[in-house]
Protein backbone atom coordinates (compact mmCIF):
# COMPACT_ATOMS: atom_id res chain seq x y z
CA UNK A 1 0.00 0.00 0.00
CA UNK A 2 1.45 3.53 -0.94
CA UNK A 3 -0.28 6.09 1.69
CA UNK A 4 -0.68 6.98 5.04
CA UNK A 5 -2.81 9.73 5.68
CA UNK A 6 -2.09 12.62 8.78
CA UNK A 7 -3.86 15.65 8.63
CA UNK A 8 -4.53 18.70 11.10
CA UNK A 9 -5.77 21.16 8.13
CA UNK A 10 -5.86 24.62 8.38
CA UNK A 11 -9.88 24.94 8.31
CA UNK A 12 -9.66 23.03 11.62
CA UNK A 13 -6.97 24.87 13.25
CA UNK A 14 -8.50 28.47 12.61
CA UNK A 15 -11.68 26.59 13.98
CA UNK A 16 -9.75 26.13 17.18
CA UNK A 17 -8.14 29.36 17.24
CA UNK A 18 -11.43 30.98 17.26
CA UNK A 19 -12.72 29.21 20.10
CA UNK A 20 -9.78 29.78 22.48
CA UNK A 21 -9.37 33.21 21.48
CA UNK A 22 -13.34 33.33 22.34
CA UNK A 23 -12.56 31.91 25.94
CA UNK A 24 -9.90 34.01 26.74
CA UNK A 25 -11.74 37.18 26.12
CA UNK A 26 -14.74 35.49 28.59
CA UNK A 27 -11.72 35.05 31.23
CA UNK A 28 -10.33 38.34 30.16
CA UNK A 29 -13.77 39.88 31.11
CA UNK A 30 -14.90 38.36 34.22
CA UNK A 31 -13.76 40.25 37.23
CA UNK A 32 -12.14 37.37 39.08
CA UNK A 33 -11.10 35.28 36.04
CA UNK A 34 -11.33 31.39 35.91
CA UNK A 35 -9.76 28.66 37.67
CA UNK A 36 -8.05 26.11 35.15
CA UNK A 37 -10.90 23.81 35.82
CA UNK A 38 -13.28 26.61 34.74
CA UNK A 39 -11.55 27.23 31.70
CA UNK A 40 -11.22 23.71 30.59
CA UNK A 41 -15.25 23.54 31.06
CA UNK A 42 -15.75 26.62 29.16
CA UNK A 43 -13.92 25.49 26.10
CA UNK A 44 -15.60 21.99 26.17
CA UNK A 45 -19.08 24.33 25.97
CA UNK A 46 -17.47 26.14 22.95
CA UNK A 47 -16.28 22.76 21.31
CA UNK A 48 -19.68 20.97 21.83
CA UNK A 49 -21.80 24.15 20.54
CA UNK A 50 -24.91 22.75 18.86
CA UNK A 51 -25.34 23.38 15.26
CA UNK A 52 -28.19 21.06 13.38
CA UNK A 53 -27.90 19.62 16.67
CA UNK A 54 -24.36 17.88 16.19
CA UNK A 55 -21.38 19.26 18.04
CA UNK A 56 -18.79 21.13 15.80
CA UNK A 57 -15.88 18.28 16.77
CA UNK A 58 -18.28 15.34 15.25
CA UNK A 59 -19.28 17.75 12.73
CA UNK A 60 -15.58 18.19 11.15
CA UNK A 61 -14.47 14.17 12.49
CA UNK A 62 -17.00 12.89 10.16
CA UNK A 63 -16.81 15.11 7.05
CA UNK A 64 -12.96 14.44 7.49
CA UNK A 65 -13.23 11.02 8.01
CA UNK A 66 -15.25 10.40 4.90
CA UNK A 67 -12.91 12.55 2.62
CA UNK A 68 -10.06 10.89 4.14
CA UNK A 69 -11.16 7.73 3.63
CA UNK A 70 -11.84 8.13 0.14
CA UNK A 71 -8.09 9.73 -0.03
CA UNK A 72 -6.65 6.75 0.97
CA UNK A 73 -8.14 4.76 -1.13
CA UNK A 74 -7.92 7.00 -4.67
CA UNK A 75 -3.74 7.02 -3.20
CA UNK A 76 -3.91 3.29 -3.34
CA UNK A 77 -5.95 2.63 -6.95
CA UNK A 78 -8.84 1.19 -4.80
CA UNK A 79 -12.44 1.69 -4.06
CA UNK A 80 -14.73 0.98 -1.08
CA UNK A 81 -15.95 -2.07 -2.99
CA UNK A 82 -12.23 -3.40 -2.59
CA UNK A 83 -12.01 -3.34 1.23
CA UNK A 84 -13.21 -5.95 3.47
CA UNK A 85 -13.41 -4.17 6.77
CA UNK A 86 -13.44 -0.18 7.62
CA UNK A 87 -12.09 -0.08 10.85
CA UNK A 88 -13.07 3.28 12.34
CA UNK A 89 -12.41 5.39 16.28
CA UNK A 90 -15.25 4.23 17.76
CA UNK A 91 -16.48 7.57 19.30
CA UNK A 92 -20.36 7.10 18.81
CA UNK A 93 -22.61 4.91 16.33
CA UNK A 94 -24.04 7.81 14.67
CA UNK A 95 -20.22 8.89 12.91
CA UNK A 96 -19.88 5.10 11.95
CA UNK A 97 -23.35 5.03 10.06
CA UNK A 98 -22.27 7.95 8.80
CA UNK A 99 -19.77 7.39 7.31
CA UNK A 100 -20.76 3.93 5.84
CA UNK A 101 -23.88 6.20 4.29
CA UNK A 102 -21.12 8.59 2.46
CA UNK A 103 -19.30 6.06 1.07
CA UNK A 104 -22.63 3.87 0.43
CA UNK A 105 -21.17 0.88 2.06
CA UNK A 106 -22.53 -1.85 3.95
CA UNK A 107 -22.95 -0.76 7.23
CA UNK A 108 -21.76 -4.89 8.00
CA UNK A 109 -18.18 -3.99 6.72
CA UNK A 110 -17.97 -1.64 9.74
CA UNK A 111 -17.92 -3.13 12.79
CA UNK A 112 -18.65 -2.08 16.00
CA UNK A 113 -17.94 -2.75 19.65
CA UNK A 114 -19.20 0.82 21.41
CA UNK A 115 -22.32 -1.36 22.69
CA UNK A 116 -19.38 -3.37 24.83
CA UNK A 117 -16.99 -0.70 25.77
CA UNK A 118 -17.96 3.01 24.76
CA UNK A 119 -15.77 5.47 23.47
CA UNK A 120 -12.03 4.04 24.41
CA UNK A 121 -10.44 6.81 22.91
CA UNK A 122 -7.08 6.38 21.01
CA UNK A 123 -7.71 2.24 22.24
CA UNK A 124 -10.70 1.67 20.23
CA UNK A 125 -9.05 0.56 16.93
CA UNK A 126 -6.39 -1.64 18.68
CA UNK A 127 -9.37 -3.15 20.72
CA UNK A 128 -11.92 -3.56 17.95
CA UNK A 129 -8.94 -4.80 15.64
CA UNK A 130 -8.43 -7.88 18.38
CA UNK A 131 -11.76 -9.18 18.85
CA UNK A 132 -12.36 -9.39 15.37
CA UNK A 133 -8.70 -11.39 15.32
CA UNK A 134 -9.76 -13.51 18.21
CA UNK A 135 -13.26 -14.35 16.99
CA UNK A 136 -11.42 -15.15 13.31
CA UNK A 137 -13.33 -12.53 11.28
CA UNK A 138 -9.90 -11.18 9.73
CA UNK A 139 -8.29 -13.59 6.67
CA UNK A 140 -4.67 -13.13 5.26
CA UNK A 141 -5.24 -11.35 2.37
CA UNK A 142 -8.69 -9.05 3.26
CA UNK A 143 -8.07 -5.48 3.11
CA UNK A 144 -8.79 -2.76 5.71
CA UNK A 145 -9.13 0.43 5.92
CA UNK A 146 -8.55 1.93 9.77
CA UNK A 147 -9.69 5.90 10.32
CA UNK A 148 -9.88 7.47 13.48
CA UNK A 149 -9.83 11.37 14.64
CA UNK A 150 -9.11 13.13 18.03
CA UNK A 151 -11.65 15.68 19.39
CA UNK A 152 -12.50 16.22 15.43
CA UNK A 153 -9.54 18.66 14.92
CA UNK A 154 -6.99 15.51 13.82
CA UNK A 155 -7.16 12.37 11.80
CA UNK A 156 -5.65 9.81 10.46
CA UNK A 157 -6.27 6.83 7.84
CA UNK A 158 -4.44 3.82 6.32
CA UNK A 159 -5.08 1.02 3.92
CA UNK A 160 -3.84 -2.09 4.99
CA UNK A 161 -3.64 -5.79 3.78
CA UNK A 162 -4.19 -8.45 6.77
CA UNK A 163 -1.09 -10.94 7.14
CA UNK A 164 -1.51 -13.02 10.00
Amino acid sequence: MKRLVIETPRQSQRVLEGLYRDMERRIASSPLGLCPVDMALNFLRLCHAQTCGKCVPCRIGLTQLSNMIREVLDANGLSADDIDWFILHQANRRIVESVAKRLKTDIERFPMNLQEYGNTSSASIPILLNEMNRKGLLKKGQKLVMAGFGAGLSWGAAVLEWGI
